[in-house]
């Protein structure tokens, strides 16, 4: 089993041959179920906030008044970073974790057209002993309301009930929702690699350099490039195995159309799924 980056540029694959992998932010989604019951709802507010009982009287004195708990807690509440995590608790979140990602290729396996037009028709590929040693995982795809939600939401719900919803508290959840995609990207065999360091920020240029995830060219088993463009990564690599003092040999270059499937293909698949 090995595993394909693919970028939409030129100079991008370029970059990364140089100078290894550059760690960016995804968007991470995820849902958690809340308590069905008014009064869980703002005990989990209380808790996870770390509120005074002052304030959640305040909070249920709207309540009386017929305003809804989460623009109750809004009017209240004064603390952005506080007002920051009702999405956390209320409904959908989403978080900016940096990361790389790879598409799982086993022996023999072919890909998507559909997936090289959304991710890019450059690739570079490594080997399962690089991604274990560089702490990959795989993803773990779920659906809204099926079994691993709801565990995954009770786990969750747990850490935010231990008090205000920051530090180490927060980074617990965000190591959870690091590795998980909605269940309609599945056909991606996504694997991450997650920097733990950069958990819920963003890159900036002064810290580029501790973003990189390093890799010669011992660790590169192909670059999958369209055919016409083989001259140009031959020599690129030459000039790297000079630079990296590397004898073993330049990587393999493959046209792109190798690994993927074509519509005759494509076809036969859909037909056996049918069946």
């Amino acid at each position: 089993m090995s595993f394909i980056r693919f970028t939409e540029k030129r100079d991008y694959l370029i970059d990364e041959i140089q100078n290894g992998f550059l760690m960016m932010d995804h968007n991470v989604h995820f849902q958690m179920p809340p308590p069905f019951q008014l009064l869980e709802k703002v005990v989990l507010v209380y808790k996870s906030l770390g509120l005074s009982v002052g304030v959640i009287g305040e909070i249920i004195a709207k309540l009386d008044q017929g305003v809804k708990l989460q623009s109750a807690v809004l009017q209240v509440v004064s603390d952005q970073n506080k007002k920051s995590q009702l999405d956390i608790i209320f409904g959908k979140s989403t978080y900016p974790i940096s990361m790389k990602c790879f598409t799982e290729l086993r022996e023999n396996q072919k890909i998507d057209p559909h997936h090289i037009g959304y991710f890019g028709k450059y690739g570079i590929e490594v080997g399962d002993q690089w991604m274990q040693e560089n702490g990959g995982a795989q993803v773990l795809y779920i659906g809204n309301g099926d079994e691993w939600s709801q565990r995954l939401g009770s786990i969750i719900s747990l850490c935010s009930s231990l008090g205000p919803l920051e530090n180490q508290i927060n980074s617990i959840i965000l190591d959870i929702v690091s590795y998980i995609e909605t269940s309609d990207h599945r056909y991606e065999y996504e694997w991450r690699i997650v920097n733990p360091n950069k958990i819920n920020s963003i890159i900036s240029p002064d810290l580029e350099f501790k973003n990189r995830i390093p890799l010669g060219l011992e660790n590169i088993e192909a670059l999958y490039i369209p055919e016409d463009e083989t001259p140009i990564f031959e020599k690129i690599l030459e000039e790297q195995a000079k630079s990296e003092q590397y004898s073993k040999g330049i990587p393999d270059i493959r046209p792109l159309n190798s690994i993927i499937l074509t519509p005759q293909e494509s076809d036969d698949i859909a037909n056996i799924l049918r069946r």
